[in-house]
């Protein structure tokens, strides 16, 4: 099976060897784990043997109170690659348009649902900004 997705560690390793890379295709710090977030872990662990709840009603309460907006503004996920999928699952467009490179999900997503995908090419001339035309 290929893997699309990013932070394939274990298959760099197998590719390279030990060697020290930086992975920018994923969503992790090459600093580490935050020591506030290791901490954070161990209070945590006692309640290790219950599932989290699925509709993460105190994190969106306390987003909600820290950003000053309703409740029902925010969705929580599994993840961008989790909201991706499910917002083209909640809108089901007919066409996309999708910025080349980008994150894998958009297509994969957006193929899942039958939309028609048309892709706009940035470049490096441009500083990958998307052009008038």
């Amino acid at each position: 099976m290929e893997l699309i997705h990013g932070g394939d560690w274990a298959g760099q390793k197998e590719r390279l060897g030990n060697r020290s890379i930086r992975d920018f295709s994923a969503n992790v710090s090459p600093l580490g784990v935050p020591d506030g977030v290791r901490e954070a872990i161990c209070r945590a662990a006692g309640k290790i043997d219950r599932y989290p709840d699925p509709l993460c009603r105190k994190l969106i309460q306390k987003l909600s109170e820290e950003l000053s907006c309703p409740e029902e503004w925010i969705v929580c996920g599994n993840g961008a690659a989790d909201l991706i999928y499910r917002l083209f699952q909640a809108e089901k467009p007919k066409k996309v348009l999708l910025t080349a490179p980008a994150f894998a999900e958009y297509e994969q997503a957006a193929g899942l649902v039958g939309s028609r995908i048309y892709f706009y090419e940035l470049k490096e001339e441009d500083q990958f900004q998307i052009q008038e035309d």
